[in-house]
């Protein structure tokens, strides 16, 4: 079995991207896997040992008239473009196998208004909308972020909301993203996440964790989740929260997989308030696999011979459901 490692891209998260290649790289060898890689530079040219790759539909990736060859397929490009629905859009133009959710969830994956809307009569969310009119904010603690965005780039605390920082932070997300939106702030959240795949062989949704982000500061900025010793992922059994929370975040996590489309994997973070109450905050698509990124800790719950096993199964398991699909009309 041979997978196609998919890692760079052109987002401000390219960096991480090649970090969790490079780790995923070490863990998949250890497996067994034959790996061969596809690097995506920043400027969007997709190489392959440092020679450019022709894409042709329906038949592959080609270096120099010659097609690499792979079984299935590990995109690993974080940010827009890579966990957006635009390469998944591409993967599914080829053809073969990826373990990767498919272009809808993706795209709603991507789009945290979009996904709030979608699971907000399912779980509990916060108050989330785009930012138009301060108005309503005046006063208020409260969170501005890219609407499609991730590792924590662009996100803002503003505490007693004035119309000179909320027009401020947004002119400062609309750098990276054309859309910011503004949401409630719980003090003093607990980050608690799960992780959601599916699996083909038995039909359920698999949940693992939850894990606890462990902080140094009241907010993890993006060199607190890839750089800072401060920063600790708390394995599931270590998780001091009442047994009913965590099923209910297993429950919620479900909920949240299946609302948005869920066919192979995702991340869903929830945060935990001073009275114990749980919100939705956003899914994952493609999460960071660093040595230290939290999709680690919580692959160590079933192990990642397992994990890995179920989702290329999946994979293969979704192709094959795609290709009985009827093409024609009569």
């Amino acid at each position: 079995m041979t997978i196609l490692i998919i890692y760079g891209g052109v987002s401000v998260e390219h960096e991480v991207s090649v970090k969790s290649a490079r780790n995923i790289s070490t863990i998949l060898r250890g497996l067994g896997y034959g790996l061969t890689e596809i690097f995506i530079t920043k400027e969007g040219i997709f190489t392959h040992n440092g020679k450019e790759v022709s894409i042709l539909p329906a038949r592959g990736f080609f270096v120099e008239g010659r097609r690499l060859d792979y079984d299935v397929i590990l995109p690993l490009v974080h940010g827009n473009t890579g966990e957006d629905g635009k390469l998944q859009g591409l993967l599914e133009l080829l053809g073969k196998p990826y373990i990767s959710e498919g272009v809808p969830a993706s795209s709603a994956g991507m789009d945290k208004l979009r996904q709030t809307e979608m699971v907000k009569s399912s779980v509990p969310c916060l108050r989330t909308e785009r930012y138009i009119s301060p108005d309503i904010w005046l006063g208020s603690d409260c969170v501005m972020k890219p609407c499609s965005g991730g590792s924590s780039v662009g996100v803002h605390i503003i505490k007693n909301a004035t119309q000179a920082l909320l027009d401020e932070a947004a002119e400062e997300i609309r750098k990276y993203d054309d859309v910011p939106i503004i949401q409630t702030l719980v003090e003093d959240a607990r980050e608690l996440e799960l992780l959601a795949l599916h699996d083909s062989e038995s039909g359920e949704c698999l949940i693992l964790g939850p894990v606890e982000i462990g902080k140094g500061a009241s907010f993890l900025s993006y060199d607190d989740k890839y750089s800072s010793s401060l920063t600790r992922v708390i394995p599931a059994c270590e998780v001091k929260i009442p047994e009913e929370t965590k099923a209910l975040l297993r429950e919620y996590s479900a909920r949240v997989f299946r609302t948005l489309g869920g066919e192979i994997y995702m991340r869903t973070d929830f945060l935990m308030d001073s009275d114990g109450n749980v919100f939705f905050n956003e899914v994952n698509t493609v999460p960071g696999m660093t040595e230290t990124s939290h999709f680690i800790t919580l692959s160590e719950e079933i192990g990642f011979e397992r994990l890995f096993a179920i989702l290329i199964r999946s994979a293969f398991s979704r192709k094959r459901k795609n290709d009985l699909l009827l093409r024609s009309y009569e």
